[in-house]
């Protein structure tokens, strides 16, 4: 890699040397003559550990500290949410620049401050498996930033100003001696946009990275990093992140950055589980060993223990013990901070996206409980974070955190008891289990990878090793969203859509600016393409005396396609004519999802958030998360709240606001459905009771929706519930056809409306009761053949010739009436003969028998039962040959 330009004078002001790492080639700068290495581990290993020189701070002490140090020249932003609702492409905020892309680094958008500091609470789960093994890997973390945004005009600051902040920062607020930072040179990507970045490590410590991120990614760029390629933007933007858990860690030199972070929950575990502590040197072991060796080290870590005991610390099975009581530990305080992250933001555990990484998490706390005999204590931990990281989880709601733990408890139990059946029969279908297994056991059935090897080991004696990686690879599964597939190349032609402008618009001018194969593009049009769950307008495009129907509207970026019947000429101008009944059904039918969403959450909880939606012309429905399916009277409540609603004639307006104005003014409950990607949000406020980003077309006030009605409530998947519901004309065809049913129904039965249901009821048990007599008369005809039977006896087993002509159900009963005897037997069906065979199981040949016809080639159907197997013939079959096996 080539020397980072526009760093020189920050490193010559500051003596610096540009030297190559001795052991791993790359390109690093220092004070120090004699350094050989870059500083990073596993060229130079950690030497602060037990021996740091620095001010012993807290989490909240350095990150108190960091702000303070950067408050007077740059503007605080407060922290994002953990899930990224404004973002489309990942499920969790990884980096504190997610909070920013793409539409600060994009352009479409101005940050929020300029420059900026903060300390955003971020996820990453691509490591789990190695949380407790290192010492130093955390799946939620903070990365404290200050960034800076330059663009063509507007010059903040660069790579020098960067490197002085970074620098002055560690030596003058920390009093990091200056000889012993490095700064390892290295390219960076990510979010889709990339750059130079140093690494700046102190004593085997990377502690931030300050990225100079000057690309974007272009299929057709100049430059490559990571197999993709990029060029250059007209902005350049300052990234920086720094560890706020790795900065304490290094003033406070623990043996590892767990007893740094989450030293009280540490110790109450250990206090209140009666559990033995281990020493300093065998909590640091995990740490010096990963920092040494980049492959974590396994044979050096064993080295290390034995070497333990050999001087006294403790025998090898106790220290082995003493580091997997630990790694449990560790695991447990970590996990519990992260799931608190996300319930804190109202996640539901489910199997799918950000859901299935809360109930991954929330498994894995329990396993590990488990191995400490701890599970009766989950409840208590999460009460002490959740005050110990105050900070950062305001307004912890401890009873929707009690209610998700008890019920993923239980559900966790169901699922282990359940797991030898599952497993034994995937074992008796394929003789083993692989790694692929495991992985379909715990995506699809939820069970523990360690148990499925175990069960697996019961059942077969061969023993299946867990992948090291198996958490991260799950976790990988999960971790993206898919990406959209690529449109048709259609020029890019920016439409003005006139439905912004009046949503009561019905007809039209326009240009033909692109015409082909059906599709056309208008200077300007008043048809809604699809989008945002709203279906496109139909109606006409004309000239003259010439229609064309317009059969689907799409939105490619600015573009809005019309698909048409027949062929417009370029240039043409056109009138337009909006199906408006459709239009108007359609703007009731999304006004009142915005509306029944507020009530919603208004009745069950802060937890609902829009999954899904889909307006229609006769009926709509919206998809929630909610623990399960609405009750009746929480129905009526919704129902009853929003005719109130309506009834108020509450406005609704509908404007573009500057993104971090409406972000300061509604925050991030906007982002329900699509997130568009420009510097203004469309906002759709119903006036005070909701707002949300959306582009679709709105009534004016609450009125016109006139009255909403649910008409079901179904469970589509777990803690996710759909919600069907009808308004406006919809609701008046739906109870219409309610009349007419009923009307119907009141002539059948002969009853008034209200008498129709006990009147149902009644005739359901007459029906009911008249199946059971005909039943019992078909029981009494079954008994009567079997008496009339004739058995043949022989040294080989004996078998029953019954006279039978009946229909299949008879056929089932007899069967039936054979298989509640507890005898198992073969039944053979001569039916052109009217005859049936019923051959003992117990006779030695009577699976001979049936195999002998089976080989003939007797035309049969073969069916197969838990007690029985039969076989139906449509061919003659002679007694004899039952007879011949039998005598």
């Amino acid at each position: 890699m080539k020397e980072t330009a526009g760093m020189k004078d920050f490193f010559s002001v500051n003596s610096f040397e540009r030297k190559i790492c001795e052991k791993c080639g790359s390109s690093y700068w220092t004070r120090d003559p004699e350094r050989r290495t870059c500083g990073d581990p596993p060229c130079d290993p950690y030497s602060f550990i037990g021996s740091s020189d620095l001010k012993r701070k807290t989490v909240d002490e350095m990150r108190e500290s960091f702000i303070d140090y950067f408050r007077g020249s740059h503007g605080f932003v407060n922290a994002y949410p953990v899930v990224p609702r404004w973002r489309e492409d990942v499920l969790l905020v990884n980096a504190s620049i997610y909070d920013f892309q793409p539409h600060v680094t994009g352009g479409y958008a101005e940050p929020p401050q300029n420059p900026l500091v903060m300390s955003q609470p971020c996820i990453r789960m691509l490591d789990v498996d190695l949380v407790g093994m290192t010492g130093r890997h955390l799946t939620s973390f903070e990365m404290m930033c200050h960034d800076a945004f330059n663009k063509p005009g507007h010059y903040v600051y660069w790579k020098d100003e960067t490197l002085s902040y970074c620098y002055s920062f560690l030596t003058e607020s920390l009093g990091v001696n200056g000889d012993i930072i490095t700064f390892k040179e290295k390219p960076w990507s990510g979010g889709g946009n990339g750059g130079n970045a140093v690494e700046v490590l102190v004593r085997g410590l990377e502690v931030a990275t300050l990225v100079f991120m000057d690309m974007k990614e272009d299929p057709e760029g100049e430059f490559e990093i990571d197999g993709l390629r990029y060029s250059r933007m007209d902005r350049t933007i300052i990234d920086t992140g720094y560890g706020l858990e790795r900065l304490a860690w290094l003033t406070t030199g623990t043996p590892t950055i767990y007893d740094t972070v989450f030293e009280r929950p540490i110790n109450f575990i250990y206090t209140r589980l009666g559990l033995k502590e281990p020493s300093d040197r065998i909590r640091s072991l995990n740490s010096i060993i990963s920092s040494e060796h980049q492959d974590y080290g396994q044979s050096a870590l064993n080295s290390a223990v034995v070497s333990l005991s050999t001087d006294g610390e403790s025998d090898q099975s106790e220290i082995w013990k003493s580091l997997e009581t630990y790694r449990n530990i560790s695991i447990v305080v970590d996990h519990v901070k992260t799931v608190l992250l996300l319930l804190n933001e109202k996640v539901l555990p489910s199997n799918v996206k950000v859901g299935y990484v809360l109930r991954f998490l929330i498994r894995r706390i329990i396993k590990s409980l488990k191995a400490l005999n701890g599970e009766h204590i989950i409840f208590d931990i999460l009460d002490m974070e959740a005050k110990e990281f105050s900070s950062i989880l305001p307004n912890t709601d401890r009873e929707f955190i009690n209610r998700i733990i008890g019920d993923e408890l239980k559900k966790y139990q169901e699922i282990n008891e359940r797991g030898r059946r599952i497993i034994g029969r995937l074992i008796e279908r394929k003789g083993k289990l692989n790694q692929k297994d495991l992985l379909m056991l715990y995506d699809s059935n939820g069970i523990d990878p360690d148990t499925a090897a175990r069960i697996n080991e019961d059942l077969t004696g061969i023993r299946i090793d867990v992948a090291e990686d198996f958490r991260s690879r799950i976790s990988a599964m999960h971790s993206t969203t898919i990406k959209r597939s690529s449109r048709e190349n259609i020029p890019e032609i920016h439409t003005r859509p006139l439905y912004y402008d009046d949503t009561k618009i019905r007809d039209f001018t326009g240009i033909v600016m692109y015409s082909r194969d059906g599709k056309v593009v208008l200077n300007q049009t008043a048809f809604y393409p699809e989008g945002g769950g709203q279906p496109c307008d139909l109606g006409t495009l004309q000239r003259g005396g010439m229609i064309f129907p317009v059969t689907y509207v799409e939105k490619i970026r600015d573009t809005i396609v019309h698909h048409v019947d027949g062929r417009l000429e370029e240039k043409w101008r056109v009138q337009g004519h909006i199906d408006y009944a459709r239009r108007w059904q359609l703007m009731i039918h999304h006004s009142a999802t915005h509306l029944i969403l507020a009530v919603l959450r208004e009745v069950l909880g802060d937890h609902v958030w829009q999954i899904g939606v889909q307006k229609g012309i006769d009926s709509s429905r919206i998809d929630i998360s909610h623990f399960g399916r609405l009750d009746y009277n929480e129905i009526r409540k919704v129902e009853e709240r929003c005719l109130e609603i309506i009834q108020e004639n509450r406005r609704i307006t509908a404007r573009f606001m500057e993104w971090n104005h409406a972000l300061d003014k509604f925050g991030f409950r906007l982002f329900q459905g699509g997130v568009p990607v420009n510097g203004r949000l469309r906002v759709v406020e119903i006036d005070g009771i909701d707002a949300e980003g959306c582009g679709g077309t709105h009534l004016s006030s609450t009125g016109p929706i006139g009255m909403i009605k649910i008409l079901s409530c179904d469970t589509i998947q777990e803690n996710v519930q759909r919600i069907t519901f009808v308004a406006g004309p919809a609701l008046l065809r739906y109870v219409s056809g309610m009349q007419a049913a009923m009307d119907k129904l009141t002539r059948i039965t002969r009853a008034d409306a209200i008498s129709v249901p006990e009147k149902v009821e009644a005739m359901q048990k007459e029906l009911l009761e008249t199946r059971k007599k005909v039943e019992d008369v078909r029981k009494q005809r079954i008994r009567q053949i079997m008496s009339a039977s004739r058995r043949i006896k022989g040294k080989n087993g004996d078998a029953l010739m019954v006279d039978f002509q009946g229909d299949d159900d008879d056929l089932k009963l007899l069967i039936g009436s054979l298989a509640s005897t507890g005898t198992l037997f073969s039944v053979i069906l001569n039916e052109k003969a009217g005859l049936m065979y019923v051959v003992s199981k117990g006779s030695p040949r009577s699976d001979d028998i049936l195999k002998s016809l089976l080989n003939n080639n007797v035309p049969h159907d073969a069916r197969l039962g838990e007690r029985f197997s039969s076989s139906r013939f449509s061919g003659i079959l002679d007694e004899s040959l039952i007879r011949k096996y039998l005598l």
